[in-house]
């Protein structure tokens, strides 16, 4: 960046959540164990973050993202079924899950961990899991 420019609002937060979760993952113990996925989106609707795969259960121990403009998030065990009620964030704020036994969530058998948005914006951020 050229002398005076500034970073992007959020940066700081995004930098000291990120550093947060990996703290917490190797204070648990499970950093060898946990799969990395990341949160990627800008579109409103439903963005799996670990794919469903034949006979394994997805479980979620720690995530964080940072959304870019007010939007609800909605965690959900595939398509259908919710885990949680839509968690309303506003215009840059940031959700960190901490590392923690048992799991956060926990998809059934052969099912996806999705992300729903309701609106169009941009959710960045990294989720650790396992599946088994």
């Amino acid at each position: 960046m050229a002398e005076g420019d500034q970073s992007p609002p959020g940066t700081d937060l995004i930098l000291a959540t990120l550093q947060n979760a990996v703290t917490a993952i190797n204070n648990l113990g499970l950093s060898d164990l946990l799969t990395e996925a990341t949160i990627n989106s800008t579109t409103a609707g439903n963005h799996t973050i670990i794919s469903a795969q034949s006979g394994l259960v997805a479980s979620v121990y720690s995530l964080f993202l940072v959304v870019g403009s007010s939007v609800d998030i909605t965690f959900m065990d595939g398509s259908a079924t919710n885990l949680t009620g839509p968690l309303s964030m506003t215009a840059n704020s940031a959700l960190f899950l901490d590392n923690r036994k048992p799991a956060w969530f926990t998809c059934v058998t052969n099912s996806a961990f999705v992300i729903n948005t309701s609106a169009a914006a941009q959710v960045s951020g990294r989720c650790y899991y396992i599946q088994e």
